[in-house]
């Protein structure tokens, strides 16, 4: 399933019933997984790529377009550049939203959105999100 994570989803209702607050991020960061990461942390750190020049690239809240349509949705308009040298090839099948660069516990997770179109890549290659082709719906 795409959208917020069981974390983020119950930050949210805490936020709205609860009293607490939420409080806006200063960075995103976008992984790359080959199969679905599901709606926890555990999963989605097993279908995200690893090893050699992989890392998730980070984003500001600058670099996203909110949009109040149903779904709403936040939609990537800037370039991110995933290296793929030594990382073995595979298929991209959906992306990852995360509060940090490499954490993996539920809080630092904050969902995941299913690729329009599935992206194979060989070892070396370099993958690109093109600016308006990753948006991030929730509901």
């Amino acid at each position: 399933m795409a959208g917020l994570s069981t974390k983020m989803e119950l930050a949210v209702v805490n936020a709205l019933f609860g009293g607490s607050n939420l409080t806006a991020l200063t960075d995103i960061y976008i992984g790359l997984c080959t199969s679905n990461p599901g709606d926890n942390a555990a999963t989605a750190v097993a279908a995200e790529l690893s090893g050699g020049n992989y890392a998730r690239q980070g984003t500001t809240p600058s670099d996203w377009t909110t949009s109040e349509n149903n779904p709403a949705k936040a939609e990537l308009n800037a370039v991110q550049s995933f290296d793929m040298t030594g990382v073995t090839g595979a298929t991209i099948t959906h992306a990852t939203l995360w509060k940090t660069s490499s954490a993996t516990g539920d809080l630092d997770y904050i969902g995941s959105a299913a690729a329009t179109v599935s992206v194979s890549f060989s070892i070396g290659d370099t993958v690109k999100i093109e600016a308006g082709n990753f948006d991030f719906e929730v509901g």
